[in-house]
């Protein structure tokens, strides 16, 4: 398993049930370093000085949309995290949830009930895999959504025209 433990990881939850689950399945990953916020205001003042590694955010937020909050998030530019990979906890596992979360730039989407292994398995991947920011045309600015080349194999490969420009790699500060 690698060494997670320098890992900065940001958590937006207001049910103690998911704050307990998902600061478990860290500390059983070696991450200790974890800020804990039940509003997105709260942790949206944070993100703007403090450099993170990972943000977490539950759906649940009473009537904050976090989709809201990871649009936001990626568009302000004073915000020091603003290309911190997110991971989605959602309620519902709904194809059309998930691509609304997708198109709002979050990274992945955990859906409840969560479990210790999903938590792991999903930040393991997200934290070893970032996927590159990026800014297209039509205004998406986050983290591309696009499949890998390796995927494509022998077939047509439409990203031949790419208009996505890169905005940043995300690095580990």
């Amino acid at each position: 398993m690698p060494d997670f433990t320098k890992q900065r990881v940001v958590i937006i939850a207001e049910q103690r049930l998911i704050v307990d689950t998902v600061r478990s399945a860290l500390r059983h990953m070696g991450i200790a370093r974890s800020h804990l916020f039940a509003t997105p205001k709260d942790g949206l003042s944070y993100l703007h000085a403090n450099p993170n590694d990972l943000l977490l955010i539950d759906d649940a937020l009473g009537d904050v949309s976090p989709l809201e909050f990871v649009a936001k998030l990626r568009i302000d530019k004073q915000i020091v995290s603003r290309f911190v990979p997110v991971i989605l906890i959602s309620s519902c596992g709904r194809p059309k949830t998930i691509m609304r979360a997708i198109k709002a730039g979050v990274d992945e989407v955990l859906v409840k009930p969560l479990s210790e292994k999903t938590i792991n398995d999903r930040v393991e991947r997200t934290i070893l895999f970032p996927r590159e920011c990026i800014r297209v045309p039509s205004g998406y600015i986050g983290p591309d959504r696009r499949r890998s080349v390796k995927e494509f194999m022998n077939r047509d490969d439409r990203r031949s025209q790419n208009k996505a420009q890169t905005v940043e790699r995300w690095q580990k500060a």
